[in-house]
Order: C-alpha cells, then sequence, then structure tokens
C-alpha cells in the first residue's frame, strides 16, 4: 500500500467510521471512487492494531449492546466498501461539487455499492451494522444568514465571518436548522431522488440497520429479511434492533410486511455463526 493509501484510508477510518462509531463530527475525506475504494477495502488488514484500536473498541462496545461478543472487532473488505462509499455520498450533497462533479460520483457510488454484495453471515450482518448504525444520528448543521440588503445559506459549516460583520447596522439575523439524513440533499447538487436511491442501496447492504432506518429507507421485502426471521438468532438481532430504533422505524418495518420476503425468492444467513461469547468464532472478531 502506498503513503497516500495508508493516509487516505487513515482519513477514512478517523474520520467517518469512528464518529459513526462512537459520536461526534464527522469529517468526509475528499472523493474516493469506486477503484479505490476497492484497494482500500483490501488494503485494512495492514494497518497495525495501534491504527485500529480506537475504532475496535468503539464498533465492540456498538455490537456487545445487541449480542454478547468475545473481542472487538476491526471493519473488513464490506464494511470498508460500505465506507467508501458512504463518505462519497456525502461529498454528492457538498454544494461546492457542483451538479456535474456531484452526478459523476454517484456513478461511482452505485460502482463501489454493487461490488458489496449482501452479507454471507450473521456475523458479517452484525458487523456491517456496526459500520453503519450511527447514520441514524447523523445531522448536519445549516446556516441562514440575512442582512438588510440579501440572504445567504451555508450548509454543514458556519457562516464565513463577513457575513456576520457589523450586525447592527446590516441588521444581521442569523438561523441555525438541523437537517437530518433524509433532507441532506436539499440544497445540494445531486437531485434528492437520487440521493434517496443511493442511500437506499447503501443500507440494502447491511439488513439490521436497514431495519433501523426504516422510516428513511421504506425497504422492500427481500430474501434475505426473510433469511434473517427465519434464523433464530437473526431474528432476536432484528428485535434488539427494531426496539432500540423507536416507534417511526418499528412503524415503517411493519408497514413495508418483510415476512412477505419468503416469496422473493431464497437466501440463505449461514447459522451458529454467532455464539455465546465464551464461544465466539473468529468471523466475529474477523469481520469480512
Amino acid at each position: 500500500m502506498t503513503d497516500d493509501a495508508r493516509a487516505r484510508l487513515v482519513a477514512l477510518l478517523d474520520g467517518v467510521a469512528l464518529p459513526l462509531a462512537r459520536g461526534g463530527a464527522l469529517s468526509p475525506t475528499r472523493p474516493i471512487g469506486a477503484a479505490l475504494a476497492s484497494r482500500l477495502a483490501d488494503a485494512i488488514a495492514v494497518l497495525s492494531p495501534e491504527e485500529l484500536s480506537s475504532l475496535r473498541r468503539a464498533r465492540g462496545d456498538l455490537l456487545r449492546r445487541l449480542y454478547p461478543i468475545d473481542g472487538d472487532p476491526a471493519p473488513g473488505r464490506g464494511s470498508l466498501l460500505l465506507l467508501c462509499a458512504l463518505n462519497d455520498l456525502l461529498q454528492c450533497v457538498n454544494p461546492s461539487l457542483g451538479a456535474r462533479r456531484a452526478t459523476r460520483l454517484a456513478c461511482e457510488v452505485e460502482r463501489a455499492l454493487a461490488a458489496v454484495g449482501p452479507p454471507e453471515t450473521l456475523a458479517e450482518a452484525l458487523c456491517r451494522h456496526a459500520t453503519l448504525t450511527g447514520l441514524e444520528r447523523l445531522v448536519r448543521h445549516d446556516t441562514e444568514i440575512a442582512w438588510w440588503s440579501g440572504h445567504a445559506r451555508v450548509l454543514g459549516r458556519p457562516a464565513p465571518p463577513r457575513l456576520r460583520a457589523w450586525p447592527r447596522v446590516r441588521r444581521v439575523r442569523e438561523t441555525v436548522t438541523a437537517a437530518r439524513l433524509a433532507d441532506l440533499a436539499a440544497g445540494s447538487p445531486l437531485p434528492p431522488d437520487r440521493f434517496t436511491a443511493l442511500l437506499r442501496a447503501l443500507v440494502a447492504c447491511s439488513p439490521l440497520t436497514e431495519a433501523q432506518l426504516a422510516h428513511v429507507v421504506a425497504p422492500r421485502p427481500t430474501a434475505l429479511h426473510a433469511a434473517l426471521l427465519a434464523n433464530p438468532v437473526g431474528a432476536t438481532l432484528l428485535a434488539r434492533v427494531l426496539e432500540r430504533a423507536g416507534e417511526e422505524a418499528r412503524l415503517a418495518w411493519r408497514a413495508g410486511r418483510p415476512g412477505d420476503a419468503a416469496r422473493s425468492g431464497q437466501a440463505q444467513l449461514t447459522e451458529h455463526t454467532l455464539r455465546p461469547a465464551t464461544h465466539a468464532p473468529p468471523g466475529v472478531t474477523r469481520c469480512a
């Protein structure tokens, strides 16, 4: 791995993965693209334990709220691809990007997500949820500045000092609003329906997160949902996620009738890949 690739990977983990896991402000890196995302996903294995220690602890704390696992799992290849896709999706709604670049980057997000695929084991589904569960708390603070001769809107960062200058003389009024996950495309160069479609595709790769965000993404029944519900451990994990998600998510999940997923095809999540903490298999501490 080159020094630049290592720096990009560490910046992604520190600026996106760690805040998602333990809270704090996200700092998306510059756009990654599908090709580099694949290389970064392969390179996660070469990072030292010290470089991953904070992230592993935060992920372990999240996972133990749902299931008694041993160890603190690092993100695997699938989780890294999801992080890269999320980073670029957030950059798609960056007003400074422009409509043409945002459209091209949205295509890169689609390519990165196409390489992820569904989780093959319950351990992998749980680890992907640890990667994306922080999306529920994601908020962007937007600032509206109005003065006697005009107004401006600044998305996701404080207003420049020049807009606040001479507040009494210019009769400056400042209002800060919070944009939730579903509203991040408002005022951005990416059309809201394209953003919503990409967000749905992102969380569809993590079925537990999809249930948690059912009120945002309105998931459709799939065979993967049926596989989760048919597995005793998977059904328990799903129930715990929904219990923590709140009434709005639970109602949206039931409205989607995920039990009908059995009619949409067949899918299997390997059984017995999650066990009590004293017998946690390698697949839990080394996520795919």
